[in-house]
């Protein structure tokens, strides 16, 4: 499935545009907020055995994805 994202440029009004970033934004923080779940090592990165298990992969693609289509949304 995939979202398309309209630009600022492309939207008619400044409360369209806020609704759609604030929407992706919390899209954003979501799946920020799962990454953080995962377990640190001692200098803040996940170990191997984490960011090669399934879990982990799919968190890092989603908070990827909506991180993209909030820079998407900027004109330029």
């Amino acid at each position: 499935m995939t979202k398309t994202t309209m630009k600022f440029c492309d939207v008619l009004s400044y409360e369209e545009a806020k609704a759609e970033r604030d929407l992706i934004d919390q899209e954003v923080s979501a799946a920020a907020a799962i990454m953080e779940a995962f377990p640190r090592g001692p200098m803040n990165l996940p170990s191997e055995a984490v960011r090669f298990s399934p879990e982990y992969r799919v968190a890092r693609a989603t908070l990827a994805r909506a991180f993209k289509r909030l820079q998407d949304l900027a004109c330029g």
